[in-house]
């Protein structure tokens, strides 16, 4: 019994995370576009001590973007590995899952070239 319980509580921590992880990443490119927008690139003249500010900032969140879709990722592995994704019956366990694989393709699209566009972004500053 024991067993089962603490089976069923590292599914909730994985599944909270793997949420929690995607507002982090979100939250990061947000961050990201506002000081990319706001502030634009090299090309702005802003005095050098806000300069370095801008770029250690932009460093620092693309940092923890990339390290929140990293562990994204490892949480995602968990959850496809939960037996109790589809608990309903066999038609809509189906079409569930087969729009959990259409969610996560466009998500990854997503979070790839946001990824690639946050890199950009900040280090060009």
């Amino acid at each position: 019994m024991k067993d089962k319980r603490l089976k069923t509580w590292l599914f909730l921590l994985n599944y909270y995370a793997h949420d929690f992880l995607t507002g982090v990443w979100g939250a990061c490119f947000l961050v990201l576009t506002i000081l990319r927008f706001r502030y634009g690139g090299p090309e702005t003249s802003l005095p050098t001590e806000v300069a370095a500010v801008l770029g250690d900032m932009g460093s620092l969140f693309f940092w923890l973007e990339l390290a929140a879709l990293g562990l994204l990722a490892v949480t995602g592995m968990g959850r496809a590995f939960d037996p109790n994704l589809g608990y309903q019956a066999e038609g809509a366990q189906r079409e569930k899952r087969l729009f959990l694989v259409i969610k996560h393709i466009v998500m990854g699209v997503v979070f790839v070239g946001g990824t690639l566009a946050s890199y950009f972004w900040a280090f060009s500053f």
